[in-house]
């Protein structure tokens, strides 16, 4: 559903969230009833140096986490396809193995099944 709460983020981001809201709300009442302060930011904001610095360092932090995030998947899909492998390689081996069984057939046919159905919940 839309406004479920279990597994989400909001629960974690919504007190960082708000108190940059109070910050930011605080701030400008501050600077519509201080002159200082008033003076104080928009002298920033007329300083493009400010922007620019802050926009390369964000430009910075996004390419960075999204080059990390891109090879984690990537490392994720390599280690489930190793695993797939690994269990593939169990199977066939356990299976390999079974044909030189001298147990009766019937059991070596219940152990093969059984080896498969449980490999196959993996």
């Amino acid at each position: 559903t839309l406004f479920q709460f279990s597994g989400s983020v909001l629960p974690s981001t919504f007190k960082p969230a708000l108190l940059s809201a109070v910050i930011g709300a605080s701030l400008k009442y501050l600077a519509d009833h201080s002159e200082t302060l008033n003076h104080f930011l928009n002298n920033i904001l007329l300083n493009n140096s400010a922007y620019s610095s802050f926009s390369v360092l964000m430009g910075f932090l996004v390419v960075f986490r999204t080059q990390l995030s891109y090879g984690r998947f990537w490392d994720g899909c390599k280690f489930l396809k190793d695993m797939q492998a690994e269990v593939f390689n169990t199977g066939s081996n356990l299976i390999a193995f079974s044909k030189t069984s001298k147990a009766e057939q019937q059991r070596v046919d219940n152990f093969r099944e059984t080896i498969l159905r449980l490999l196959s919940l993996l």
